[in-house]
């Protein structure tokens, strides 16, 4: 959790308001590797991030955080149902529209 802290305090500009930034967030498990973190390691990470964007960024609520970490079919209704994981930045899913379009469905099923 320190070196998250240390990474989102030393990268957001001094300019940086709520209704202009958009935060993406990839657990280093999950590059190019297809691991997804245990939901208990997702979900604070998520916390933090926007506990510390809360305090030094001024504006009221920041934008969605945009989740990267092997979210797939498989596990995407799973991760889209923990608290402050808003959106996934979907990588390999991409490819095939066979795979990519359930994963939307998923996602907009959990927003309503």
């Amino acid at each position: 959790m320190a070196i998250l802290q240390t990474q989102v305090e030393s990268s957001v500009p001094e300019v940086a308001k709520c209704k202009n930034m958009i935060i993406t967030y990839e657990p280093v498990l999950a590059i190019e590797t297809g691991l997804l973190p245990a939901n208990e390691e997702i979900q604070p990470i998520h916390f933090v991030i926007y506990g510390l964007m809360g305090h030094q960024v001024a504006g009221g609520k920041i934008n969605p955080i945009l989740y990267g970490g092997s979210v797939k079919i498989s596990n995407a209704a799973e991760v889209f149902a923990l608290q402050n994981v808003d959106v996934g930045l979907l990588g390999g899913a991409l490819l095939k529209a066979s795979d990519f379009i359930p994963i939307i469905e998923v996602r907009n099923r959990a927003e309503k």
